[in-house]
């Protein structure tokens, strides 16, 4: 039996507890270290304030917390501790003083020091700006000449940085009261991070046009500030301290649904047959399939029988390396929707390698882009209409690894498809690969460390394997499709960083705790997508979509509402019987069953006799418990409206 942390999180080990704080009419909480959420009568002032420490391939480097005093009121508080980060030859040791005031001032002040010499590339504090009410608004910059001048936050992503040489940057969050954030013992700028699908804008020390890596000798003391006050009439009112009522409701016009597909895995396994029909099960539009592994048998390729996806890294002799690959894919007789085209010696795909690919593969279809992260296509932006589809990859741990901030970010996926269209002409856009980890690191200014032993590699997380990952897997997929992406690729077919485990099961259990020839509990997000393969996509709201986000299919009278809670707290939902219809099918996959899920998926999905077991209130909600299966009895909604609860990380699935 697997146990309830690891159906959650893909780890025995839970995330460390959030510690709500107040500072008078300001909300936020205390994670890690960092201040996260802070919060203005409803909307949000700031993501987040932390400190970071990055080693010489911008790689992060991890505090350990000590001597934690956190001394609180109902508006105000005061946190004090010591942080060291150590890592191979870094150790660098600071003291935090963090207070809240009644007035709403919040102050975070940073004094440390190296205790030995190493290379860095930043020591000091980020800043997370919000994206819904600062992208696209106006805000006054204070520069470090003293300077102020009124300008604009980009609303489509900006490739380079909005702003350099901040002292204090300025937005509104109330028609009378705008919240300004004041820096000090650094020379900071903003970079827009929708670039790397982070959730937010980042304000940070150190400037890139600074040389980097640079050396830090043993005793150099590094003093920073940040303060956040409310300029002009705060309203005084308290945070509510209830829990809201999360609404859905839909909101635009129905859309064409992107074309969904994943990667064969690079690992060595044979599939059973249970194992392919359980692929199939999928309904995907396309396999992906990288070139430099088509000499492997790669089984699930010919068995699954759907078109694929073919991506060519090309190098030193590519026109021979595109035969030889147009040849294999002849002979193995596969069905190709699109090629897509890379390059080794550069990070986008250039004229002459797609006028090459189109001598060699007449007819094709042929993509280009980038393998690294959207940032990339960004600052070397395609001519119009230069390719037949454009992609790049995403993932949401290029800076920050944290359950909350994975969460947040894939927000961000909905900006990037956005900001693509908006210089591709009519080029439709394809994200291949999704991914919960980075695959490869454009900015490495040395060599990557092999894992020790014991320990996963980089590229892997065990996150991929928990109800976690699959609430992640739907967030980007109502993001990415409403947003109008063309075609989306995720994850592998087996394995680490597939949608199933192999028949061996893990390499390294006491880090992946899988079960051997299970589903992941993405596996069914993927599955309740691809039933409704064809259909439309009708945009629908969250009123808080930091908790919970909703994806609306839509085929013919039907409609099947997918939802996710994307926190650690279970979530009171609500839905308008319009969506709903008068009697929805319910099914929930959570902790309560998620191992039944996962080792059965035909059984959850189709149980015997149509329904299981379930209780339902006089209210209509779902009452938690566990259940022998999954999926309840038709449900009349009251009022007009239906309402459920969602455990941690909770997916469900709601036919009308």
């Amino acid at each position: 039996m697997l146990s309830r942390n690891v159906l959650l999180y893909g780890s025995e080990t839970a995330p460390s507890p959030v510690i709500p704080l107040n500072a008078g009419p300001l909300s936020l909480s205390f994670q890690d270290g960092d201040l996260r959420f802070i919060n203005y009568e409803g909307r949000d002032v700031l993501k987040r304030i932390y400190v970071a420490v990055r080693n010489h391939n911008w790689g992060t480097v991890p505090a350990t917390l000590s001597n934690l005093k956190i001394d609180s009121g109902r508006d105000r508080f005061q946190i004090r501790y010591r942080a060291d980060h150590q890592q191979d030859s870094i150790h660098f040791r600071w003291e935090a003083t963090i207070t809240g005031s009644p007035d709403g001032r919040i102050s975070f002040e940073l004094d440390g020091k190296a205790l030995t010499t190493f290379k860095r590339n930043r020591i000091g504090f980020c800043v997370h700006h919000p994206i819904d009410g600062f992208a696209g608004h106006t805000c006054e910059v204070e520069t470090t000449d003293g300077t102020w001048k009124t300008d604009q936050v980009p609303a489509t992503i900006a490739p380079h940085q909005p702003f350099l040489n901040l002292r204090a940057i300025r937005h509104a969050v109330s028609p009378a009261c705008k919240a300004e954030v004041r820096f000090s013992g650094e020379v900071f700028e903003m970079e827009d991070h929708r670039n790397w699908t982070d959730g937010n804008f980042k304000t940070y020390g150190t400037p890139l046009s600074l040389p980097f890596p640079v050396e830090i000798k043993a005793g150099t003391e590094i003093r920073q500030s940040i303060t956040l006050t409310l300029v002009g009439k705060p309203s005084g009112m308290k945070p509510a301290g209830r829990k809201p009522k999360i609404i859905i409701s839909a909101n635009g016009a129905a859309q064409p649904i992107p074309r969904v597909g994943i990667t064969a895995t690079s690992e060595v396994w044979k599939p059973t047959p249970r194992q392919i029909d359980r692929l199939r099960k999928l309904n995907l539009s396309h396999l992906c399939i990288d070139a430099a592994f088509l000499h492997s048998p790669l089984p699930e390729v010919k068995a699954m029988n759907i078109p694929i996806e073919v991506s060519v890294l090309l190098g030193k002799n590519p026109e021979s390396q595109l035969r030889e690959t147009f040849a294999r894919i002849q002979s193995l007789n596969l069905k190709v929707a699109r090629w897509i085209i890379l390059e080794e010696s550069s990070l986008v795909t250039t004229p002459d390698a797609i006028h090459l690919a189109r001598t060699i593969l007449p007819g094709a279809t042929i993509i280009g882009g980038t393998r690294a992260n959207f940032t990339e296509l960004n600052r070397n932006r395609p001519a119009p209409n230069a390719f037949d589809g454009v992609c790049f990859t995403i993932n949401p741990q290029v800076h920050a690894f944290d359950n909350a901030s994975l969460m947040e970010n894939t927000l961000a996926q909905r900006d990037v498809i956005l900001s693509a269209k908006n210089f591709s002409g009519t080029m439709p856009i394809y994200v291949s690969p999704v991914t919960l980890k980075q695959q490869f690191n454009p900015v490495a200014t040395g060599s990557e460390a092999p894992a020790p032993a014991g320990t996963l590699p980089s590229r892997v997380d065990p996150r991929q394997m928990s109800l976690f990952g699959a609430a992640w897997t739907l967030a980007s997929l109502k993001y990415l499709s409403e947003a109008g992406a063309a075609g989306i690729t995720y994850f592998e077919t087996a394995g680490w960083k597939g949608v199933l485990e192999t028949t061996s099961g893990s390499r390294l259990p006491s880090r992946f705790p899988s079960i051997a020839d299970s589903v992941f509990p993405l596996w069914h997000v993927l599955a309740d997508f691809g039933e409704l393969k064809g259909s439309q996509i009708l945009p629908s709201t969250s009123s808080h979509p930091q908790s919970v986000v909703s994806l609306v299919l839509q085929a013919g009278n039907r409609n099947r509402i997918l939802l996710a809670n994307l926190t650690n707290d279970v979530q009171n939902i609500e839905i308008p019987e319009e969506l709903t219809g008068g009697k929805p099918r319910i099914r929930i996959l959570d902790a309560s069953n998620a191992e039944q899920a996962c080792r059965n998926p035909e059984a959850f999905r189709n149980p015997a006799g149509g329904t299981l077991p379930g209780q339902v209130d006089h209210n209509s909600q779902l009452t938690r418990r566990k259940m022998i299966g999954s999926v309840l009895a038709a449900l009349t909604p009251k009022d007009g409206k239906l309402t459920l609860n969602l455990d941690s990380y909770a997916v469900a699935c709601i036919d009308s």
